[in-house]
C-alpha cells in the first residue's frame, strides 16, 4: 500500500534477475544497503513508539535480507 501522493519505490534485489512475468528489478548499491538498514531502524522505532511490544523482521520466502544469504541469487 502507499500513498497517492507518493509513487512506489523501484523493486529492488541483491541481484538483477529476469523474469518475464515481473517488472525487472533493480540491483542495489552499496550506498542503498545502509539506506535500507535505517529505514529498518526507523520503522521499528516508529512502531514502539506507538505501543507495540517488539519488531518481527520477516527473512524468508524472497525476501530482500534473505536475498543477500543465497549464492545463486546475491552477487
Amino acid at each position: 500500500m502507499f500513498s497517492t501522493d507518493t509513487p512506489p519505490k523501484p523493486i529492488l534485489c541483491s541481484s538483477r534477475i529476469d523474469a518475464k512475468e515481473f517488472t525487472p528489478p533493480q540491483r542495489l548499491r552499496k550506498d542503498e544497503i545502509s539506506q535500507i538498514v535505517q529505514d529498518f531502524r526507523l520503522a521499528a522505532r516508529n512502531a514502539i513508539e506507538v505501543g507495540f511490544d517488539g519488531v518481527e523482521i520477516h527473512k524468508a520466502n524472497g525476501y530482500l535480507i534473505e536475498q543477500f544469504m543465497k549464492d545463486h541469487v546475491n552477487d
